[in-house]
Formats: structure tokens, sequence, C-alpha cells
């Protein structure tokens, strides 16, 4: 009987891109790093440096986790797009692009090409064109989630009782922390704004009791006409009933889930259109600066890069009370996730990159707590390796006085 093509389902489930690196390009013993590298290197070097073909774009189809077969083209094309089917192999690519300390080490293959190319000693300039000249993924426009965002189909995914990518590991983070920031932290007042809410209610169910007011906010009409169903109590609204549980029994209060819910219903007062990517974001409408302002899985839709990451952080600052508190919680080095067949980018964000934007926009950062992505089931459809939380104060105005004389 003849041998079964390998289906894709089954490199989707069992393909490890790592272990395929360790295996086949490892420095000493790699099953390709000596002949089969050296063929493919020497070929390569032959038509892209010595043979004149170049240009503009060079589209690698089917990438896998490796770079070597594209050291000699970063030399003669000014931007490379690589592809893969396997999300394995693009996250493990990605490590590399952004100098993970966990990424595959290519040093020797590198230096190789390098040899081969007569620069022996420029061994980082080979690495940092290349890194230069692959694509960046496109930030998805405004236009795209107005017209093909689904928030229904979004919660069934991401928070369904029984098997939403978010259900468990990353709402438990979520919930744990809010919890503890304003039920046993202290963090409460008169308002609290919460940017970029999307279709959820979860992060909100320890705030409304502490807050007097709460302020929602989206960009997208899908969005605030789903919530808008949940505290209406359309019998077509998603049912949050096993989130708001956990809640409760965090809480201490198992059998108030009705309660809960009602609470958060009379606290929520405006529902608002937002605009993260603007100087004013709630423009033309003029919000007062509030006590608390919350910001949960938003920051790294809207932003290509941390730069804009920080400056919208800066934009945030005239929302919040001199002493207010700003709480993001979000995922670490996502690129992106998806809604049914449609796929939405994602700014890949880690420790070092959010702390320096957080200082930068002129924020005390009073706790920050990261955690590693445990179940990697759902990788497929949203791709974030860790969650984080950072809960940052607005200086009072006495302490950024005392700061601009370094005091």
């Amino acid at each position: 009987m003849d041998t079964y093509v390998t289906s894709q389902q089954k490199y989707i489930n069992e393909f490890d891109a790592r272990q395929f690196l360790q295996t086949y390009h490892r420095a000493k013993d790699g099953i390709l790093t000596g002949e089969f590298t050296i063929f493919v290197m020497k070929h390569l070097h032959e038509t892209f440096t010595k043979g004149g073909v170049r240009g503009h774009t060079l589209l690698d189809f089917g990438t896998g986790a490796a770079i070597y077969h594209l050291l000699s083209a970063s030399e003669v094309f000014d931007e490379i797009i690589v592809s893969d089917l396997l999300e394995q192999n693009r996250a493990e690519f990605q490590k590399w692009l952004e100098k993970d300390p966990d990424a595959f080490d290519w040093t020797h293959i590198i230096k190789f090409v390098c040899e081969l190319e007569g620069n022996g000693s420029l061994q980082k300039h080979l690495s940092d064109n290349l890194r230069t000249e692959v694509m960046d993924t496109p930030v998805t426009s405004q236009q795209k989630y107005i017209n093909e965002f689904n928030a229904k189909q979004f919660l069934q995914t991401y928070h369904g009782a029984q098997d939403g990518v978010l259900t468990s590991e990353w709402t438990e983070f979520v919930i744990k922390n809010l919890h503890e920031t304003f039920i046993k932290g202290g963090v409460r007042g008169d308002t609290l704004l919460d940017f970029g809410t999307g279709a959820s209610i979860y992060h909100l169910l320890s705030a409304c009791e502490v807050f007097d007011n709460i302020i929602v906010s989206d960009l997208l009409e899908e969005n605030r006409a789903e919530f808008q169903k949940w505290l209406e109590k359309d019998p077509d609204a998603f049912d949050w009933t096993h989130i708001i549980k956990c809640v409760c029994e965090l809480e201490g209060n198992g059998d108030d889930c009705d309660k809960k819910a009602e609470k958060l219903c009379s606290k929520v007062k405006e529902f608002l259109i937002c605009d993260a990517l603007k100087g004013k974001p709630f423009d033309p409408v003029d919000v007062s600066p509030v006590d608390c302002l919350l910001c949960c899985l938003c920051l790294e839709a809207p932003c290509k890069d941390m730069k804009s990451y920080c400056e919208v952080l800066k934009n945030f600052k005239d929302l919040i009370k001199p002493g207010g508190h700003l709480l993001v919680l979000s995922g670490l080095n996502a690129t992106r996730y998806y809604v049914g067949a449609n796929r939405f980018s994602l700014l890949s964000s880690n420790k070092e990159d959010l702390e320096k934007a957080f200082k930068e926009a002129g924020y005390q950062i009073e706790k920050a707590v990261y955690a590693p992505r445990v179940n990697n089931s759902g990788m497929e459809v949203a791709d974030f390796r860790g969650k984080y939380f950072i809960h940052a104060r607005k200086p009072r105005s006495s302490q950024i006085l005392l700061d601009s004389f370094g005091l």
C-alpha cells in the first residue's frame, strides 16, 4: 500500500518548528547543516550575487522557520516577503526577526555566507540587512474592521462557555488582576473610562463595585450594538453567566450573579465612539478627566509600532486626573487573530518595549504582571504568547515639578 500524503491538519497539529530547526540546522550535527546547506547557499550566492538576479521584491514561498536561503537575496532585493502555512513556523521566524533571546541561533550559517561573499567580518550587517528587508505584516485598517468584524462571532469564538479561546486562561488572568486592583488594591473613585470596550463586559465586573459611573467606548458600531443588547437584556444577547459566576466566587458571593449583572448595568452611563489614533480620541465629544482609564485587549490592534503605542498612552493623559490610574491588559508577542475567516493584525509587544513606552509617555508604573501562555490550543486562531497587566499612574502636578528638577 502506498504511503499516504501527510495532511495539512497533521502539520498544523503536530509539526514542531523549533525541533525541526534543532534537528536539521543545528551547528554541529544538524542533518542539513553540511552538504545540503552548502549546496543551497553556493547556488543562491552564484544566482543572486554573481548572476545578476536582483530587483525590488522577492517572494519566498514556504519559508518555514528558516533564514539561510534568504541571506544572499537580502543583498540584491529591496524587500522580501516571507510566507508559510504554519503558525509555528511564522512565530519561530518572527522570534529571529525581533532578536528574541529564545530565537534559533543561525550564526554558523550567516558566517559561512559572509565568508562566501568575502565579508567574513560582516555577520551583523547581513543579519540586520535581512531583518530590514523582510516586510512587516500590514496593519489592519479601520475600514476592514468596519466592513468585516463580526462582534457576535468574536464573542462566540473567544468567550464561549465551553471552548472559547480566551475563556479560561486569559479571562482568569484579567479578572484576578482586576479583582486585586479594584477590590483589594484600593483603586476606586467616581468615574472609570473603559477605552476600546468591544462587546465585552467581563473586565468591568469588579470595577462596578468601586466606581459610581462607568463610561464604555469603542470604534465599531457592531460592538456597541452587541454590548447594548446585554444591557437591555435582549434574548439574543451573549450569555456571560459563566464569567459573572467566576467573578462572584472570587469576591465570595457565588450566588449573586443576577445582582452583579444588575449592578454593572446600573453603573454604565454612556457608550461613546472612540478612535485610538486621534490626538483627541473622543473628538468632537469632550470627556472630562476620570479617576481611572481601563484598556483591555485594544491597543495592539490599531497601533502599527511601539512609537504609535506610546503616542496613544500620551494622549490618554488628557483623559486622566492628576494622580489617576491607567490599567492596560493585553497579549504579548502576538501578530494576529481571526474572527471567522477574517484575519486581523496585532502589534507584537514585549516587556521591555511596553515599560519603555509607559515611562516615555510620562507615567509611573505601579505594578506590572507578565505571564506566559500555558495552553496553546487555539494558537491558530490567536497567536499571543503571553499576557500582561500594567497598572500605571499619571503623576500629580507636584510630582511632575519634582521630576523636572531630578528630585
